[in-house]
């Protein structure tokens, strides 16, 4: 018997955070404390290369209802290991990238306009019948949240808007 799949790759997503337009203003009014800068040989701005002190208690205080679920879908529970935030103006992009071997990734799509390029991931092995790269996207919008394995390959193609794009990355582990 030929089964479907021997391995799957899970994801959680929800497709808009509840509350989401108080949620984004929380976000936003704390996220004033922590601007992101281009740095030399990138393609975006970010404040990761910066003390964000505060800002991962923060995000749990906002994001407890979406977190809270996320761990109940996984039945572990997690800890933030990172907290930034990203701004893509006209033409910025990311190159293709990970997140570490163990451990989960997510985003929070706070700017987000129907002109803004997608997060897109590549499957981490070739397709088995053209032995091509599988590249995929999930439909999301401002307030989604992503959430996905450390090791999947992601990027987006240069920001086409001439509103800026802003998301929260964080990185998690599963308390052992």
């Amino acid at each position: 018997m030929f089964k479907s799949s021997l391995f799957t790759i899970n994801y959680y997503m929800e497709p808009q955070c509840n509350n989401w337009l108080e949620k984004k203003q929380q976000i936003t009014d704390i996220l004033n404390a922590y601007p992101e800068v281009k740095q030399p040989n990138t393609h975006f701005a970010s404040n990761r290369q910066y003390n964000r002190d505060g800002l991962r208690e923060a995000f749990l205080n906002i994001f407890n209802e979406e977190i809270t679920k996320f761990q109940a879908q996984i039945q572990q529970e997690i800890i933030i290991e990172d907290i930034w935030s990203v701004l893509y103006v006209k033409d910025d992009f990311h190159i293709p990238h990970n997140h570490g071997s163990t451990g989960y990734a997510g985003l929070v799509y706070l700017d987000f306009d129907k002109q803004s390029s997608n997060t897109y991931y590549l499957q981490p092995w070739n397709n088995l019948t053209t032995d091509h790269t599988d590249i995929s996207f999930l439909n999301t919008r401002e307030g989604s949240m992503v959430i996905m394995p450390k090791f999947i390959t992601h990027y987006t193609l240069p920001h086409k808007s001439t509103n800026p794009k802003r998301i929260l990355s964080f990185d998690m582990k599963c308390r052992t």
